[in-house]
């Protein structure tokens, strides 16, 4: 059994992603078009990131790593408009929530306390929600038990 002081033994860095030269802030899977794995990421700059993981269909793997410089990561996946003007500090994918009820999206919580509704295709906003007075820290989806009924988005923040 490891020291428990020294955790080298039981974790590795497998890769590191660096997307905006921003520290990353939040990070969630999706299962974007074509049902290929990616890793949504929110930095302090308040870029989102697409990261293609391995583990995903490897024909779409590398046609994206020749697309893009042969890493798998796209800044912006949905150009200017996914910018956001604070940094990103929670984001959640309706992937989450294995059910057909949703459509692909993902949301995301800001420093400015907006809710931001993203295509989990496009990448395009869909929607602003406003209701905190500060900064939204975690988003989590409640399924209602009737399974028709559509899922219940709960956000938290500083307020």
């Amino acid at each position: 059994m490891a020291n428990n002081n020294d955790l080298t033994d039981e974790y590795v860095l497998s890769t590191q992603l660096l997307s905006d030269g921003e520290p990353t802030r939040c990070a969630t899977i999706h299962s974007g078009s074509e049902k290929i794995l990616e890793l949504l990421s929110g930095s302090q700059g308040g870029i989102i990131s697409k990261f293609i993981l391995p583990d995903s269909n490897d024909s779409q793997k590398q046609s994206a790593d020749a697309s893009n410089g042969g890493g798998g990561l796209e800044i912006q996946p949905g150009g200017a408009n996914t910018r956001h003007p604070h940094q990103i500090t929670a984001i959640l994918s309706s992937s989450s929530l294995n059910t057909n009820s949703v459509s692909s999206i993902y949301v995301t919580g800001c420093k400015d306390g907006k809710i931001r509704v993203m295509d989990g295709n496009t990448h395009e906003l869909r929607e602003v929600l406003e209701g905190h007075s500060n900064a939204v820290t975690s988003l989590t989806w409640i399924l209602p038990q009737n399974e028709s009924a559509k899922p219940w988005l709960v956000s938290g923040s500083w307020d």
